[in-house]
């Protein structure tokens, strides 16, 4: 180590680039624990006499962080090189004092005050930058200690003065300057409330009568022997005072110095006294009420992260901030924002503002409104939203719930549709301040105890539990309530005893009258769902299973060679995998007669083919099965239907059908006279489903519809589509996937994985995937293509995949619409 001091020490005469080398191989000695300090501090002084300024930069920097001597002297030094000529050392020596304070120096020298206040008329930006950090760190150190101006005014406390000087710093002309001067000034402590009052306003404030203690005040009064200064504030006149040769300072400073920062042309400025001005609005509630209205008005900047500043600031204030109907409506203009995280940030405003009239709430609920009708893709932050105004605005929700749902005592309410989203976000509110409030409860329409219990169960995210909502109706309603749902449950009872009918009629071969019958009981299915919401989805499970009836019976009513009879075989088969799929809840009864039902859709298939075997000279049409075609891989559908059936019924303890052994033994000799006979001794048999049973449905929000602007792109390259949906009743991912259909009937299968998937709440989770679109061609015009939502499952049957998905190894059930999504692409 000797050594290479010496050696050091032998070349610090040479250039200016071997002497930073020098510095720089002491910056890995010196972290070596047997280092000669006193040596080492010899070189690193020596080089500060250099007249490179970049070599005593260097080794300003180096006692300044590593050197071990002592740091009072150390202060001595760098307030000597905070006049140097050049501004990189001046730049470094003031970066020192922080350096010196974070390692334990006290910087408690007067002639440092003088350093900062002169570093704020440098000519180099960098210099003031770091000579406002020095004040700021000086004046959170001692912000009590008085300070005078020599041979001027008043006396002033230290973190005062250096308010004011930062202040000035506003009117810099470097952006930088400026916007380090806005981040400072919210976050100096003990400033009095007098002058941060001023830095808000221009017109200069009159101090004559003393202020009333605020939370951002010290209480200075506390001090012995105090006399008050020209802010009202209390000094000490037994403290020391510093005195300051201080030329530049003017009294009125501060005026508007946070209005200047706002206005100013660079968006940092801006934005950086927009957080200042949070700072010091969460610690004086006199400041943030005087303070809402500046940050308002910055919704209407041009830049966009300026606006989201400033909702996410007036976020932060929480329920301290109280805004007029004026102001209420500038923020609902950012809920037109074409940026979702303008929209986003105004939600989030939204859901912790406290507004003050009634008048409010409505605008705020009418824009969510717009905004979902606009956006419907913000669903889930819009009902977050409503659920807070209603927790947050309960008594006034009670003046507004007749005018939202359209509510007049001299005629009867009119009962709304539960799927329509405007609706649901107005219902969120209102139960959740009904939970706040139980006089909503008799202001509520009567329909409304059911619409709780349907949104209760599919948005229980955002409904609470109302515990007295049962007792809400009347005794008159109660018994109009129990007489409808006990009329529902008398109804529902006529129907399965109809469908009971149905099946024999079927199993008797009288079609036509089957199919009547259907027709009628199936409207009065669609009529009882009306009824009870509750228990839609299982109407909705015999309505399917009314189909499949119709399917078989239209079918037998033709020859099998016939088309149509093909076509609803295929219709039924898909049908039977529909119901099997889609709905959760099913008994283990219900599901053995939809095998069974599957099984005599093979069989019908079958005898199809028989027919068309045994009539070779039949041309083939389109939608049937060639003669020609191999017999046994159908018969094996058949078979892998048996087995199913049977390791079924073997695991729940269930009868096997009366033909299962006949069937099990097809002959390919004998396969015409036996598929036919055991279709005719196959028996079908009604369906009586008690569980209380749910659909597996999706909503696609995004993309959104596009007919107007199509999404246009080249054809060699990828088109990349956000998806996303919202899937209820199950929490099984492993099938879902996302299916899109091309103009030429091409599907294209997207799997969705964990994590695309949020869950929402029981049972229901939200997907966000991104698929990506590439065709081989370019395209003439725009055109849609077709996305949905469904699951995936490996059929039984042969002749189910081919018919529904292009993939021979899965078949597919929809459970969300169409959206119709339109692209254009292009050959240039």
């Amino acid at each position: 180590m000797e050594s290479i001091l010496k050696c050091l020490m032998d070349t610090m005469e040479s250039s200016p680039k071997l002497q930073n080398s020098i510095l720089q191989a002491l910056q890995f000695i010196s972290s070596s624990k047997n280092v000669d300090w006193h040596r080492v501090n010899r070189v690193v002084i020596h080089l500060l006499s250099k007249k490179d300024p970049t070599v005593r930069a260097l080794a300003l920097r180096f006692l300044a962080t590593r050197s071990k001597v002592n740091l009072t002297n150390l202060q001595s030094l760098l307030g000597e090189f905070s006049q140097d000529s050049d501004p990189r050392v001046r730049t470094v020596a003031l970066k020192g004092f922080e350096t010196s304070h974070q390692r334990g120096g006290v910087l408690d020298s007067e002639s440092l005050y003088e350093f900062g206040i002169l570093s704020l008329n440098d000519d180099d930006l960098n210099v003031r930058v770091e000579g406002i950090k020095f004040l700021w760190i000086m004046a959170n150190l001692y912000p009590h200690r008085v300070v005078q101006i020599k041979n001027q005014g008043p006396k002033v406390t230290l973190v005062n003065y250096v308010f004011q000087k930062i202040c000035s710093c506003l009117y810099d002309t470097s952006s930088r300057v400026r916007a380090m001067a806005c981040a400072l000034l919210g976050t100096l402590q003990h400033v009095d409330s007098n002058l941060l009052l001023q830095a808000l306003s221009k017109r200069i404030i009159n101090t004559d009568e003393p202020e009333k203690e605020d939370e951002e005040g010290t209480d200075f009064d506390a001090f012995q022997g105090n006399e008050k200064n020209v802010f009202g504030e209390a000094v000490s006149s037994n403290s020391d005072i510093l005195i300051l040769n201080d030329t530049s300072l003017n009294a009125n400073a501060a005026a508007g110095a946070f209005v200047h920062g706002l206005e100013d042309e660079f968006m940092a400025v801006r934005s950086a006294t927009i957080d200042s001005i949070c700072e010091v609005s969460l610690r004086s509630l006199k400041f943030c009420s005087r303070a809402i209205a500046p940050l308002v008005d910055m919704f209407n900047d041009e830049i966009d992260t300026v606006r989201i500043n400033a909702m996410n600031s007036l976020r932060k204030l929480g329920s301290a901030a109280k805004f007029t109907e004026e102001q209420t409506q500038i923020i609902l203009s950012g809920l037109e924002e074409s940026q979702q995280n303008g929209r986003f940030a105004v939600h989030l405003l939204i859901r912790s503002t406290q507004l003050t009239s009634t008048q409010c709430l409505t605008a705020t609920i009418q824009a969510l409104l717009l905004n979902l009708s606009k956006y419907p893709q913000d669903v889930d932050s819009i009902f977050q939203c409503s659920k807070c105004l209603g927790l947050n605005h309960p008594a006034y929700a009670a003046l507004i719930t007749e005018d939202l749902l359209r509510l007049d005592s001299r005629f009867i309410p009119r009962e709304s549709n539960i799927s329509d989203l405007p609706y649901v976000t107005i219902m969120i509110m209102l139960f959740n301040a009904a939970s706040k409030n139980s006089a909503i409860l008799t202001i509520l329409p009567p329909y409304a105890n059911a619409h709780y219990n349907f949104m209760k169960d599919k948005y229980s995210k955002y409904i609470p539990t109302i515990e007295q909502f049962s007792f809400k109706i009347s005794l008159c309603d109660r018994g109009l309530y129990k007489e409808v749902t006990n009329e529902g449950h008398g109804i529902l009872q006529n129907l399965v005893s109809k469908i009971s009918s149905i099946v024999f009629m079927v199993n008797n071969n009288k079609f036509q009258n089957a199919i009547n019958f259907i027709q009628s009981c199936k409207t009065d299915f669609l009529k009882i769902s009306k009824l009870d919401k509750l228990t839609e989805d299982k109407y909705q499970f015999y309505i399917a299973y009314l189909k499949c009836l119709k399917f078989i019976s239209k079918a037998r009513l033709c020859s099998p060679s016939h088309l149509s009879y093909t076509k609803l075989t295929i219709k039924l088969i898909s049908k039977t995998y529909d119901m099997e799929h889609a709905y959760l809840g099913l008994s283990k009864e219900v599901l053995l007669q939809i095998y069974i039902m599957r099984l005599y859709s093979n069989l019908m298939f079958l005898l199809n083919l028989n027919s068309l075997y045994l009539s070779p000279f039949v041309p083939p049409t389109q939608g049937t099965i060639s003669p020609s075609q191999n017999i046994s891989t159908y018969e094996s559908s058949l078979v892998s239907c048996l087995k199913r059936i049977s390791e079924y019924c073997k695991k729940y303890d269930q009868e096997l059908p009366s033909l299962y052994s006949g069937l099990t033994t097809l002959d390919m000799g004998q396969v015409a006279v036996d598929v036919k006979q055991m279709e005719k001794a196959l028996v079908l048999n009604p369906i009586n489903e008690k569980n209380l049973i749910k659909k597996v449905y999706a909503e696609i929000s995004e993309p959104t519809p596009n007919f107007e602007t199509p999404a246009e792109f080249h054809y060699f390259l990828s088109k990349t589509i956000q998806v996303k949906a919202v899937v209820y009743n199950t929490d099984n991912i492993s099938n879902l996937v996302i299916q899109v259909l091309f103009p030429d009937n091409t599907k294209v299968t997207y799997p969705i994985t964990r994590p695309q998937v949020k869950p929402l709440g029981p049972l229901t989770i939200q997907i966000c995937s991104d698929i990506n679109i590439k065709c081989v061609q370019p395209w003439n015009e725009k055109c849609y293509i077709s996305i949905s939502i469904g699951l995936v499952f490996p059929p039984t049957d042969c002749i189910f995949s081919p018919s529904i998905t292009n993939d021979k190894d899965l078949g597919f059930v929809k459970l969300s619409g169409d959206l119709l999504f339109y692209i254009y692409p292009k050959a240039k």
